[in-house]
């Protein structure tokens, strides 16, 4: 396969701009959930979070129309969706329960829509849309994202941005994690505590975690070209951007999904990075990914864990 030229990437300034957390800000002190039973998670995210709905911000001003007509996909806490609106888009939400958040939602005046994104036919006309948020979801998705993004792609008219972030599997973090027998999640927790999610805060944790790489064949496959990825959280200067714990993906809307036509064998999938073709990075690898198999072995055998799994019966 002929090289390509690889797809532009930054890293994350390291504090968004002060407009953007003093709005967020103002918008955060409006957003509690109707429950005493969210209100421990909600302050916990809105807190844990500023500076990253200030960043989602900062770029939705630098990479979308100003007053375009956006769908903002997860709208609980409705934090962002007030911020943007507040920011001069013509914003919607479409949230699994927006009901958790209803006089937020009514304090904020912005219009957050009941449909679970996974299953449900998205309530809107082909080509309602002029750009879209998909900030912090992708990971959740547990029953089809298929469907998920071919709605996705329905409702944005042809060229329509999309900006995706969501946790790269391929991060330092990630790899010390599984390198050292943890969970195989860059930043997520046990599968217990994902799924318990679901029953504790009405929807659901982290299902998995994506490499760059990954994201990007998958909305290849579905009609969205990668203009650039941007890799988030904080890292050294002295390692790659590549090993910063996020990314966000400024996507296109470049062609129509037709699910009859798509067949990732066919070449749909994203092209190897210039210079190097798929069997020049496997054989590359081998003798690391060799290696870190036996670090691993030898790490979970000195604690007592390696080769030791409880039989069921």
């Amino acid at each position: 396969m002929a090289p390509v030229n690889p797809i532009p990437s930054r890293a994350e300034t390291e504090h968004p701009s002060f407009a953007s957390l003093e709005l967020i800000d103002e918008v955060s002190r409006t957003v509690e959930p109707d429950s005493p039973a969210l209100e421990s998670w909600s302050s916990s995210y809105v807190s844990d979070f500023r500076e990253r709905f200030a960043f989602d911000l900062d770029y939705a001003r630098e990479l979308l129309a100003p007053a375009a007509r956006i769908i903002e996909v997860g709208s609980s806490p409705p934090v962002l969706t007030g911020a943007l609106a507040r920011a001069g888009y013509d914003v919607t939400g479409i949230d699994l329960d927006p009901t958790r958040f209803a006089r937020a939602v009514a304090d904020l005046a912005v219009r957050v829509v009941k449909v679970d994104i996974e299953c449900e036919r998205w309530p809107f006309e082909d080509q309602s849309f002029e750009g879209a948020l998909f900030f912090e979801v992708f990971e959740h998705l547990r029953i089809n994202p298929i469907f998920t993004v071919a709605e996705l792609n329905r409702v944005l008219t042809p060229g329509a941005r999309v900006l995706l972030s969501t946790p790269n599997a391929h991060s330092l973090i990630g790899h010390l994690r599984y390198l050292l027998g943890r969970e195989t999640m860059s930043v997520g927790g046990s599968i217990f505590y994902e799924f318990q999610k679901l029953s504790r805060i009405g929807h659901m944790g982290h299902v998995r975690e994506y490499g760059v790489s990954d994201i990007i064949a998958f909305f290849a496959t579905l009609g969205f070209e990668t203009e650039e990825v941007i890799y988030r959280g904080h890292g050294s200067k002295f390692l790659p951007r590549s090993y910063r714990p996020f990314a966000t993906y400024v996507l296109r809307k470049v062609a129509a999904f037709d699910a009859t036509a798509a067949d990732p064998q066919a070449g749909n999938f994203a092209a190897p990075r210039a210079g190097l073709t798929q069997p020049a990075v496997l054989a590359a690898m081998y003798p690391v990914i060799w290696a870190s198999f036996l670090i691993r072995e030898t790490l979970l055998r000195r604690s007592g864990r390696g080769a030791r799994y409880p039989v069921v019966r």
